[in-house]
């Protein structure tokens, strides 16, 4: 799985690129997906470089860890396999990041709904078209099965059986410790 840094999974919005190749391309500080996408190979000068880069190069746009858009379609020289699953580790990555207890908890930004706050593989994922204007929202368990490669699910799985584990344990270890300080 690729690593990649948390402040870049808790950005609120343009957290990266995925290259046509499935490449992740994360952005650093202020850059906004424009100023990214002038730089990249045959994007032209001048224009709107975001479209160019999407509609013609077949780069994937990454607002932030839970939210996507892609040109679906042949006319784009996209491996879309290998965008998802690298997607689908971003999306893993957000998750274990963002239930691990010893980080910051869930960004400002990021308010699952209450019902599905205690359930990260319920969290929901845009999928947004830009061929068709549609947007499909799903979960993340569901997302991870269907366009996650085979490691990427099996380390998720793992990655997120250990964290729940970890809370669980401090939650054993809390309510001893309160059984503890309390007389009987």
């Amino acid at each position: 799985m690729i690593a990649i840094p948390a402040n870049t999974l808790r950005r609120p919005q343009s957290m990266a690129w995925i290259a046509p190749d499935g490449a992740i391309i994360p952005l650093e500080g202020e850059t906004m997906h424009s100023d990214a996408a002038e730089t990249f190979p045959g994007v032209p000068a001048g224009g709107y470089p975001t479209n160019y880069a999407m509609d013609k190069l077949g780069y994937m746009k990454v607002g932030n860890a839970f939210d996507f858009a892609y040109k679906s379609g042949r006319e784009t020289p996209a491996n879309h396999a290998a965008q998802f699953d690298a997607m689908a580790q971003i999306v893993c990555q957000a998750v274990i990041n963002f239930i691990d207890r010893r980080g910051p908890g869930l960004p400002r930004w990021f308010v699952p709904p209450q019902t599905f706050i205690g359930d990260p593989e319920r969290w929901i994922v845009h999928i947004g078209d830009i061929a068709d204007g549609t947007v499909d929202r799903i979960s993340v368990k569901r997302f991870v099965r269907e366009y996650g490669s085979i490691d990427t699910q099996e380390q998720f799985d793992q990655q997120l059986r250990r964290a729940e584990e970890a809370l669980i344990r401090k939650q054993v270890r809390m309510i001893l410790s309160e059984l503890r300080r309390r007389p009987v």
